[in-house]
């Protein structure tokens, strides 16, 4: 566990890693408006197709 003046960084160990395929599509999103700006994002997919998450790049 690191420690950073004192403080706990990462205090909840992991209790288990794996490795698994997903879709990655780069894609804008929005329509353009102020309230919905255009904006790109990198989005996951499962392979069957279910919506995991997105980020803005």
């Amino acid at each position: 566990m690191e420690k950073n003046n004192d403080k706990c960084v990462n205090c909840n160990p992991i209790s288990e890693i794996k490795t698994e395929e997903v879709v990655a599509v780069k894609v804008t999103v929005g329509d353009g408006t102020e309230k919905s700006p255009y904006m790109l994002v990198k989005q996951y997919w499962t392979k069957s197709g279910k919506f995991i998450g997105q980020f803005k790049i």
